[in-house]
């Protein structure tokens, strides 16, 4: 397993303050990543259910589902904050067009990008923080919902 920063100073306080050994096997930031792609595709998946059901049986919950969705995002943005959880809205809800075309998002070297998948969207996140976006070009999205 692949050790990451400080491992062996928390080694050593769990055996100084409790005089046991431990193994670390978790590396953090490879976990986040995993259950935020996670995240993603499960969330992705249900709202995808919710447009089949739309199209195939002409059934629309989403005047049930809003309200979770909404809890859902909430909690997404207390967890990995106002960008990310932007950015994640967008994945799910609005990067497909009408037409069911991929569109692209700008990012802060003032090129669009086609996100797929994702771990494109990780990537991304991780390249492309809010806070380097001009505030003049973003006025008209300031609010996702």
């Amino acid at each position: 397993m692949e050790k990451f920063k400080d491992q062996e100073e928390i080694k050593d306080i769990f055996k100084t303050i409790l005089n046991v050994d431990v193994e670390i096997k978790d590396n953090i930031e490879f976990t986040e990543k995993i259950i935020f792609l996670s995240l993603v595709d499960r969330l992705e998946n249900s709202f995808l259910e919710e447009v089949k059901l739309l199209a195939d049986k002409k059934i629309t919950i989403s005047y049930i589902t809003v309200e979770y969705w909404n809890v859902v995002l909430d909690l997404i943005r207390i967890v990995y904050g106002e960008d990310t959880s932007s950015y994640l809205h967008w994945y799910v809800f609005e990067r497909f067009d009408n037409n069911g075309i991929l569109t692209p998002i700008r990012g802060i070297d003032g090129k669009d990008h086609l996100i797929h998948t994702p771990e494109e969207l990780w990537d991304f996140i991780l390249t492309n923080p809010f806070d380097s976006y001009d505030e003049e070009e973003d006025e008209g999205d300031d609010d996702l919902d």
